[in-house]
């Protein structure tokens, strides 16, 4: 069995997602929380939830996020992927 993940890396990937959520909320429809929420079917709470990084999302909700936007799940994966790289860096660099 694989050794469990160090709560670093866990949290600051939902915060990477949440991030790109944030990003394409803002950006692809300058929605507010209540309307991009309702527009997906999901509960607004659970959106601020998971922007915030608190929060992560499943499959599905990566996909209906995905569906909304109009853009690939993978470029959501690679989004975040990104900006967890780049905390990630961050982090080395001040160690």
């Amino acid at each position: 069995m694989g050794r469990p993940i160090e709560r670093w890396h866990a949290t600051t990937y939902a915060r990477a997602i949440g991030a790109v959520f944030t990003e394409l909320r803002l950006k692809k429809r300058g929605l507010g929380y209540k309307e991009a929420a309702e527009k997906m079917g999901i509960d607004d709470s659970y959106l601020q939830r998971l922007e915030a990084g608190k929060a992560n999302p499943t499959l599905d909700i990566l996909q209906a996020v995905a569906d909304f936007y109009r853009i690939r799940l993978s470029r959501i994966i690679a989004l975040a992927e990104s900006r967890y790289a780049s905390a990630k860096r961050k982090r080395a660099k001040k160690s």
